[in-house]
């Protein structure tokens, strides 16, 4: 059980690191990193730029990728919007997007054109059953009329 002067000793101790923290608290680092979590405490170290931002390679530096004068939420977008387009293919459909859509392989505009032509392509079936069942009603009555009369 941790106390109030064990969370204050992790505060202020806190870019010390998991591992000398653990050994101050008698516990582990994996115990003292999961009570930094829960606390939302951060224990990275003073001037350690690794995971700054969600996602980011752990090798990547951001000057090497990002324009100067970037702030935080372009850098993150930036970041995002790379990874998405090195992780992903053009779209065959139009050769202009990334397809991100994984169950067709298009890009999003594409793929809801072929879910709209899709749909369409059902509800013409749908029709031409009706169609099909009136015209097989017709004859019946027809039939059913002739051996009547």
């Amino acid at each position: 059980m941790w106390t109030t002067r064990d969370i204050a000793l992790l505060r202020a101790n806190a870019p010390l690191g998991a591992v000398e923290l653990a050994s101050l608290l008698g516990t582990t680092p994996r115990a003292v990193r999961n009570l930094a979590h829960r606390q939302r405490i951060s224990l990275r170290r003073r001037g350690e730029r690794r995971g700054i931002l969600l996602g980011q390679d752990r090798g990547l530096r951001l000057k090497d990728v990002l324009p100067a004068g970037c702030d935080r939420e372009t850098a993150a977008l930036v970041l995002e919007r790379q990874k998405l387009d090195e992780e992903a293919a053009l779209c065959p459909s139009c050769g202009h997007r990334p397809a991100t859509v994984q169950s067709s392989g298009l890009c999003i505009p594409c793929h809801k054109r072929h879910l709209a032509t899709v749909h369409r392509d059902l509800l013409a079936e749908q029709e031409a059953g009706r169609e099909l069942w009136r015209a097989r009603q017709a004859l019946k009555r027809s039939r059913d009329r002739a051996g009547t009369a």
